[in-house]
């Protein structure tokens, strides 16, 4: 009794038109990967060059002195939201006082203003639309 081939029983060929698609497969593959890894990187960097950014502004802050600082900032930092400073520096004041450990491993700005308290969980998010959803229903179906 001859072996039995399963791949080709199956209608599977390791050569001619199978091979080139698994082959683009796999290249496909490889890149997503690689672009993976380059994604987390930049995530790492964007954190790093974040908190660098924080603590200098943390700094600066408190050589300029009361009443100043949103001047100084309109003058030399016209192009960077306030909405941003303010993360940046509450990012570097929270990782001084000993939230780093919270920043290790996060994939993005977002996650770790997540991470540690400076923006809510996309969870809570979810359930506060949720809720303000329920309330506009209920005043819409009150009204009718």
């Amino acid at each position: 009794m001859e072996p039995v081939n399963h791949d080709e029983a199956s209608g599977l060929s390791k050569r001619g038109p199978d091979r080139e698609v698994a082959a683009q497969i796999l290249e496909a593959y490889h890149a997503a990967e690689e672009l993976a890894l380059q994604a987390a990187g930049s995530a790492n960097n964007a954190i790093e060059q974040a908190l660098r950014v924080g603590a200098m502004l943390n700094s600066k802050k408190s050589q300029v002195g009361p009443g100043n600082w949103s001047r100084w900032l309109k003058t030399y930092c016209p192009e960077v939201s306030l909405v941003t400073i303010g993360r940046w520096m509450k990012l570097a004041r929270l990782k001084s006082n000993g939230l780093a450990a919270c920043l290790e491993g996060q994939q993005s700005l977002r996650s770790a203003y997540v991470a540690v308290g400076i923006l809510p969980s996309p969870a809570v998010v979810s359930h506060r639309r949720a809720k303000q959803f329920r309330q506009v229903q209920h005043d819409a179906d009150f009204l009718q």
